[in-house]
């Protein structure tokens, strides 16, 4: 039956939110499939250590994290590397 796995950045979700994310995921498993899979539908919720996240070869880590044990998601620090940019015609890339 239903295996759902959520990974979370760890420290971002209190034990009582992890709770609440996987009785909602639960809940919507039932909703689409009918309340026989309620008992059938697993929840694996996994933290990844802070410090082992990367969005676009880039760390980032919440604001908070590893100082208070909370944070914010709309606190995020996400550093954006600069953009590409094609070399203007005629010249030839460095490299």
């Amino acid at each position: 039956m239903p295996l759902i796995e959520a990974r979370l950045l760890e420290g971002v979700f209190s034990a009582d939110e992890r709770e609440q994310l996987a009785e909602g995921l639960i809940n919507a498993v039932v909703e689409i499939k009918g309340e026989s899979f309620r008992s059938e539908t697993e929840v694996l919720i996994a933290e990844v250590p802070v410090g082992n996240w990367y969005e676009r070869g880039v760390r980032i880590v919440p604001d908070g994290v590893g100082k208070s044990g909370t944070a914010r998601l709309d606190g995020w620090q996400t550093p954006r590397p600069p953009p590409i940019t094609a070399p203007p015609r005629g010249k030839r890339a460095p490299g």
